[in-house]
């Protein structure tokens, strides 16, 4: 059939533009992203507030590389991220990142527990 597009592939298509959409914090959900680069590690925080109780993962995006952070429960509608290249702070519980991850500006995602974004925001990094 000319023309006939199935609707499995409309579906999927919706998803993938949806999923790789920014959202904004709004005045319900405040985020604060900070990311620094060094010469010999990265470090990038993302931290949320004003959540609904739930389970909670972070993803930090800088050029081409992404990481994603376990799941953690919002305590008092707030949850925090570290990602990190450090050793001590990935023994401190930080998420290990590679030490040239941040490579220029850094997206901070907060997702929820089934993998849908609920708050982004893209932030320039402090280069030491």
């Amino acid at each position: 059939m000319r023309g006939f597009i199935h609707r499995s592939a409309i579906t999927g298509l919706a998803a993938a533009v949806f999923s790789s959409v920014a959202i904004p914090a709004t005045a319900g959900e405040a985020l604060r992203v900070r990311c620094e680069q060094r010469a010999d590690r990265s470090v990038v925080s993302v931290d949320a507030k004003n959540l609904p109780d739930g389970d909670y993962q972070a993803e930090i995006v800088s050029g081409m590389n992404s990481r994603l952070s376990e799941l953690q429960p919002a305590v008092a509608g707030e949850v925090e991220f570290d990602f990190s290249s450090k050793p001590a702070d990935v023994a401190a519980g930080a998420t290990s990142v590679a030490r040239n991850f941040v490579q220029g500006p850094t997206a901070g995602k907060i997702l929820d527990a089934d993998g849908f974004v609920i708050v982004s925001d893209t932030v320039p990094c402090r280069v030491r």
